[in-house]
C-alpha cells in the first residue's frame, strides 16, 4: 500500500511526490537518438523548401555545422580540438537574410550549451579518453560544414591537395627534419627562425628568375618552398602547450582562409540558453559524428606530439 501523499508513476518502477513530476536522471543515448530523427526531419524540410520556388513569410533556412571539442593538456590525445559531432541550425528565413546566411555568435552558443551533455557523449564515443575528462573542463568549438570540409576533411581523410598527396599535414618531428632542427635548436624560438629564414632565402622562386629549368626542378623547388612554409607554421604553433596557450596542429589547418573555425565557446547556462532559441525562433539538432573520423583525429594528435 502506497503512503500518504505519493502517487504510483506507471512508467517508472519508484513513487513520485503528488504534485511534483519526477523526471528520473537524463538518458543522453536516448537524447541523441531522437536528435538524429528530428535532424533528419529539419534537412528534409530544408530540401523540400529548397525545391520550391515560392517564399513565404514562414520559410525557414538550414545552416550545418561541425562541433569539435578538446580537454586541458594533460588529455594528449584529446589536448587539441577534435571534430565530434555535427549540428544544424534552422531559423526564419528573413533572420536568415539579415545575417546573411551565418549564425550568430549567441544562437551558436547557445545551441552548444543547451545540448552540452549529448555533445559530450558524442565525444566518448569516438573517442573513450573524453570518459575520463571532467565534463566541466571540456571546451567546444564550431565550424561550418563548408569550412570544415574545404580545410579540414579533404585534406586530413581524404588527403586531397594539388598533387593529391597528404602533405597539408605535417607533425612537428616531421617539421624539425625540414628546418634541419636538432637539439636545442629544435625548441628555440629563434633558432627555428632562423633556419626557417635561411631556407626560405635559398628556396625562393625569385632567386632562380632568368635561370634555365627544367620543369621538374622548377616544381621541386616550389613544393620544397611549401613544406619550409607548412613546418615553420608547425612549430609556431604546435600543440598546446601545459599552459593552454598557442595554437594547435587542428587551427592551423588550411591557413590565413580558414576564418570560420569559432575557438573556445564559452558557454552558458542551458535555461539562459533555451530560452534565447526560443525567442528567435531557432530549432536545431546534434548528431556524432563517425567514430572513425574522431579516432583519426586522436591518432593525428598523438603523432604530432612525438619530440625529437
Amino acid at each position: 500500500m502506497l503512503e500518504e501523499g505519493w502517487e504510483w508513476e506507471p512508467s517508472r518502477t519508484r513513487k513520485t511526490k503528488k504534485g511534483k513530476k519526477n523526471v528520473g536522471p537524463f538518458d543522453v543515448s536516448a537524447s541523441l537518438m531522437k536528435m538524429e530523427k528530428v535532424y533528419e526531419t529539419l534537412a528534409k524540410a530544408d530540401a523540400k523548401a529548397m525545391q520550391s520556388d515560392e517564399v513565404t513569410s514562414d520559410d525557414r533556412a538550414m545552416l550545418e555545422y561541425i562541433v569539435a571539442a578538446r580537454a586541458p593538456a594533460s588529455a594528449k590525445a584529446v589536448a587539441d580540438w577534435v571534430p565530434i559531432a555535427q549540428m544544424c541550425v534552422v531559423r526564419p528565413l528573413a533572420d536568415a537574410n539579415r545575417s546573411e546566411g551565418v549564425a550568430s555568435d549567441d544562437v551558436l552558443k547557445a545551441i552548444v550549451s543547451n545540448y552540452c551533455r549529448e555533445l559530450s557523449h558524442s565525444a566518448t564515443l569516438g573517442a573513450p579518453v573524453f570518459k575520463t575528462v571532467p565534463r566541466t573542463a571540456v571546451e567546444y568549438s564550431v565550424e561550418s560544414q563548408a569550412s570544415f570540409n574545404k580545410h579540414v576533411y579533404d585534406i586530413v581523410i581524404e588527403g586531397k591537395n594539388d598533387d593529391d598527396k597528404n602533405d597539408n599535414v605535417m607533425t612537428k618531428l616531421e617539421a624539425r627534419k625540414v628546418l634541419n632542427l636538432e637539439g636545442e635548436d629544435a625548441s628555440d624560438k629563434s633558432a627555428i627562425k632562423k633556419s626557417y629564414r635561411s631556407l626560405t632565402f635559398q628556396l625562393h622562386p625569385d632567386r632562380f628568375v632568368g635561370q634555365e629549368r627544367t620543369d621538374e626542378e622548377i616544381s621541386e623547388s616550389s613544393n620544397e618552398f611549401a613544406r619550409v612554409k607548412l613546418a615553420y607554421e608547425v612549430m609556431q604553433s604546435g600543440i598546446r602547450s601545459s599552459d593552454g596557450k598557442g595554437m594547435s596542429w587542428y587551427e592551423s589547418l588550411g591557413g590565413r582562409e580558414r576564418t570560420e573555425f569559432s575557438g573556445s565557446i564559452p558557454l552558458m547556462s542551458r535555461d539562459l540558453a533555451q530560452t534565447l532559441l526560443e525567442r528567435r525562433s531557432v530549432e536545431s539538432a546534434v548528431v556524432p559524428l563517425n567514430p572513425e573520423i574522431v579516432q583519426s583525429f586522436t591518432a593525428r594528435h598523438q603523432a604530432a606530439q612525438v619530440q625529437v
